[in-house]
């Protein structure tokens, strides 16, 4: 079997009254109002090959077969301030 990793990187600039923390489930996520908002890695999958492609995160079976084989995923949010 190969081994297959995969790394997203995404900055977003977000307004100063969200709050990075740790949720009482042990989850790194950003306070926004009443919600909390954590990240997790969503496959995507079309049977297309046309360059207008639909691609869904609920192709039946797909997806959690795919979402089985994960070994290891992790999340790091880091807030840094603009200058």
């Amino acid at each position: 079997m190969k081994q297959l990793t995969v790394v997203i990187r995404a900055e977003f600039s977000i307004p100063d009254d969200w709050k990075l923390l740790k949720h009482p489930s042990g989850l790194q996520a950003l306070q926004v109002g009443e919600h909390f908002v954590s990240f997790d890695l969503v496959p995507f999958v079309t049977k297309s090959r046309d360059s207008n492609a639909e691609w869904k995160d609920a192709e039946e079976g797909v997806v959690e077969g795919i979402m089985d084989m994960v070994v290891t995923a992790d999340a790091q949010l880091v807030v840094g301030t603009q200058h």
